[in-house]
C-alpha cells in the first residue's frame, strides 16, 4: 500500500513538470528514481501487447494467473499508479494555468520564457560531444522553429485567427442543434500528432511535452479540453500520445543510441528557437463576441511599469527555479 501511494506521489510530480513549460517530466522521473524502470516498461509494448492482450483475454496463457502474468510482464501496476498520480495533478493545475494565461499573459509567458531560456542549459551538458555537427544541427533546429513560428505574417495570423473563431462560434451553434459532432479529419490529423510528439518529448530528460504543446500553438486548447472533458479533443491528442509511445518512442530511443549528441543538440536548438515565440511582450488584438486577445508580433516594452516589471520577476523566478532544480539534481547525483 505504502508502495502505491509512493508510487502516486511521483506520478503526481511529473504530471505537474509535463504540464508546466521548460520542465521536464523525464528529468524529474530521473531525479525520482524510476527513469530507467519507466522507459523499460514503456519500451515493452508494441504491436505485439495486442496479441498478448487477446490471448490473456481469451485464457490461452495459463488460466487464472494469466491476467497476473500479464500484468507483471508489461508492469502495468507500476505505470497505472504513475498514470493515476499525473492525472490528478494535470487535471487540478489545468485550470490554473489557463486562468493565468487569460487573465496574467504577460507575467505567465514571462515565467515560462525564463523556465525554457535556463532548461536549454540540461540538453548542452547532456552532449557527449560538443564540436561542428552538433553546432550546425542546433543552428538548424533554431532557424527551423523561428522560421516555423513566422510563416505566416501578423496580420495573416490574425485572419486566421478570425477564422478560426468563427468556424468555432459555428460549429459551437452546430452542436448546440444537432447534439454533438465530431472533429475534421483535419482537425483529428492536427491532434493526433501533437500527442505523438508531446508524448514523446514527455520521456525525455530535458525536454519538456508542454514545450511542444506551446511549439505547436495548442497549449490553451489542451488545457481548455482537460478542463471540460473534451472527450473528441482529448481521444485524438490521446491516441495520438499511444501511437507516440510504440514508435516516435521508438525512433528516439534509436537516435539517442547511435547520434546522442547531435540529437541533444537538436532538442536544444528546438528550446533556444522557441523563446522567440515564448517572449511575453506581443502586439495584442482582440476578436470574436467574446473579445479573445490574440497576441502576434514580439514588441519591446515602451517603458517599464508594473506589468512589465513582475513579467521580468516571473522571468528570473523561472530562471531560478530551474537553476536550484539542478543543482539539487547534481547534488542528489554526487551523493
Amino acid at each position: 500500500m505504502k508502495n502505491c501511494v509512493t508510487l502516486i506521489l511521483k506520478g503526481m510530480v511529473i504530471g505537474i513538470a509535463n504540464i508546466i513549460p521548460g520542465v521536464s517530466g523525464g528529468t524529474m522521473a530521473l531525479l525520482l528514481g524510476i527513469y530507467d524502470r519507466l522507459i523499460r516498461a514503456i519500451g515493452r509494448f508494441s504491436p505485439r501487447t495486442l496479441t498478448d492482450l487477446w490471448r490473456t483475454w481469451k485464457g490461452r496463457r495459463g488460466g487464472s494467473s494469466s491476467w497476473r502474468r500479464f500484468c507483471e510482464e508489461y508492469d502495468l501496476g507500476f505505470l497505472l499508479f504513475l498514470a493515476v498520480g499525473a492525472g490528478a495533478a494535470i487535471v487540478t493545475m489545468s485550470r490554473l494555468l489557463k486562468y493565468l494565461l487569460m487573465a496574467h499573459h504577460d507575467p505567465t509567458f514571462g515565467l515560462f520564457f525564463g523556465l525554457v531560456a535556463a532548461s536549454v542549459l540540461v540538453p548542452c551538458s547532456l552532449m557527449k560531444r560538443k564540436s561542428w555537427p552538433e553546432l550546425l544541427t542546433a543552428v538548424v533546429a533554431v532557424g527551423l522553429t523561428i522560421g516555423l513560428s513566422e510563416l505566416k505574417s501578423p496580420e495573416e495570423r490574425f485572419e486566421a485567427e478570425q477564422e478560426k473563431i468563427s468556424l468555432q462560434e459555428n460549429a459551437a451553434e452546430q452542436e448546440d442543434a444537432s447534439g454533438g459532432q465530431g472533429l475534421s479529419v483535419r482537425e483529428f490529423g492536427s491532434l493526433f500528432l501533437v500527442g505523438a510528439v508531446a508524448i514523446s518529448a514527455m520521456i525525455l530528460p530535458g525536454v519538456s511535452g508542454s514545450f511542444v504543446l506551446l511549439l505547436f500553438g495548442v497549449y490553451l486548447d489542451i488545457l481548455s479540453a482537460i478542463i471540460h472533458l473534451d472527450v473528441r479533443v482529448l481521444g485524438a491528442f490521446g491516441l495520438g500520445c499511444a501511437v507516440g509511445i510504440i514508435l516516435f518512442a521508438r525512433l528516439l530511443n534509436f537516435l539517442l543510441e547511435r547520434y546522442y549528441s547531435p540529437t541533444m543538440a537538436f532538442l536544444a536548438g528546438l528550446m533556444v528557437g522557441s523563446l522567440w515565440g515564448l517572449w511575453p511582450f506581443k502586439e495584442v488584438r482582440y476578436i470574436g463576441a467574446s473579445q479573445k486577445p490574440i497576441y502576434l508580433a514580439n514588441l519591446w516594452p515602451d517603458r517599464f511599469q508594473g506589468n512589465e516589471w513582475l513579467t521580468l520577476t516571473t522571468t528570473i523566478i523561472g530562471i531560478a527555479l530551474v537553476a536550484a532544480f539542478l543543482r539539487y539534481e547534481k547534488t542528489s547525483t554526487a551523493e
